[in-house]
């Protein structure tokens, strides 16, 4: 099974939205899957370096619908506040998060979790629109396309590595062993 990102993020323009599609199959359940994104604190592993992302609270002990959560990074060098609030909460389905606060006009993110043939298919979907939409440059908004680009293919690249299993072999189980759980070594010096 083909666990590699390359191609799988697609942005399209939808009215005065866009709407980003990143997908990607993972060789393990859903069940075992679903709690890695379950907990907020893996928020930092999933984003890039270069983004400076840290959690600064999180309003429920549990993700759950409601739970809001306050973070902040850093877009191009500028401290940006950003605060979530989860709207849907259908475990171990899916869930979408949604922006109240931060750099998008709107941000609108559905997670969701599909049990497929030998492994469970990831499939985030992002509606989104930035401020001034249609009086913002042509070349401002590829700028956006372009950095959420390297953003979610980042956050497959980490997922893929977190979640690899070897191919079975006659040494080892149907499963096989997990392999090495960290970030892939070409994002380990990535700035913008």
């Amino acid at each position: 099974m083909d666990t590699t990102p390359s191609n799988r993020v697609r942005i399209e323009r939808v009215g005065g939205e866009q709407k980003l599609v990143a997908s990607q199959v993972v060789p393990c359940p859903r069940d075992e899957v679903f709690p890695f994104f379950a907990d907020a604190r893996n928020l930092e592993q999933l984003t890039p370096p270069f983004l400076r992302f840290r959690i600064l609270e999180v309003s429920t002990a549990e993700i759950r619908q409601h739970t809001r959560i306050r973070y902040r990074l850093r877009l191009h060098g500028v401290p940006v506040g950003w605060h979530t609030v989860i709207e849907e909460w259908e475990p171990p389905v899916g869930f979408t998060d949604h922006q109240r606060r931060g750099p998008f006009r709107l941000w609108r993110h559905r997670h969701d979790f599909i049990e497929v043939d030998g492994g469970t298919l990831l499939r985030d979907t992002v509606r989104f629109a930035v401020y001034g939409g249609g009086l913002l440059p042509e070349v401002a908004t590829r700028w956006v396309e372009r950095d959420l680009r390297q953003i979610f293919t980042y956050r497959q690249d980490v997922i893929a590595a977190r979640f690899r299993r070897p191919l079975p072999s006659a040494s080892t189980s149907a499963e096989g062993p997990r392999t090495s759980q960290t970030m892939p070594s070409a994002f380990s010096s990535t700035t913008t």
